[in-house]
């Protein structure tokens, strides 16, 4: 006579996706649970603390990037207007300058008097190339500091990301609606992350094999 065996359609061993101490188990050997539903929950107390120190760092980070941007903003207004009064003060002194001379050729002004505008001009064109380099150099430095902070930023939301994720892997659910089949643990142990928590087995489809 044939034999038909009954097995189910899907069937998995679910394994934890963090280390820690088993607290509860919501559901035991023989008991239905739907796709997604919470049958073991893990002690959460040092996943929540790696969440709180990451929102931390990552509000940290913000702050720090904010204050180097104002303080690269108000910088660079400050050497701009200094800037821009060195440029009117070099102009002025040029204009007048080339006014002395061309007196001077025809004898309105003194060599001395000559001399002294050159001097002006020199120092004051001196002031304005030092801060145009001034003004580069703030720029440039202030664009190096604000792509490392923005990294950093970057870096601390990747990382309260990943302590999310740990934290929602306290909570071990079924992947599809079934029975539990087999409890691998039991509350107040360990289970370490990939370990077999419990087996699950479809029951709404099963297979049939005649032998």
């Amino acid at each position: 006579s044939a034999t038909v065996t009954i097995t189910p359609k899907q069937e998995s061993s679910v394994a934890a996706g963090a280390t820690g101490r088993v607290e509860q188990i919501l559901k035991r050997e023989g008991q239905r649970v739907e796709a997604g539903e919470v049958v073991i929950v893990l002690d959460d107390n040092n996943a929540n603390l790696q969440v709180q120190n990451a929102e931390l760092a990552l509000s940290s980070a913000q702050i720090n990037l904010e204050k180097a941007r104002r303080a690269t903003t108000e910088g660079g207004s400050q050497i701009e207007l200094a800037l821009k009064s060195a440029q009117t003060n070099y102009d002025v002194l040029k204009k007048q300058y080339e006014e002395s001379l061309e007196l001077f050729e025809v004898g309105g002004v003194s060599q001395n008097q000559l001399d002294q505008l050159s001097a002006q001009l020199t120092q004051s064109e001196s002031a304005l190339v030092q801060l145009q380099n001034s003004l580069a150099q703030n720029q440039r430095a202030g664009g190096e500091d604000l792509s490392l902070l923005e990294l950093q930023v970057s870096q601390a939301s990747t990382a309260l990301q990943q302590a999310r994720d740990a934290l929602g892997e306290t909570s071990i659910v079924a992947p599809f609606a079934g029975e539990v089949s087999e409890m691998f643990t039991e509350e107040g142990e360990f289970l370490a992350a990939g370990s077999p928590a419990f087996r699950l087995v479809s029951t709404t489809e099963q297979l049939g094999t005649f032998s």
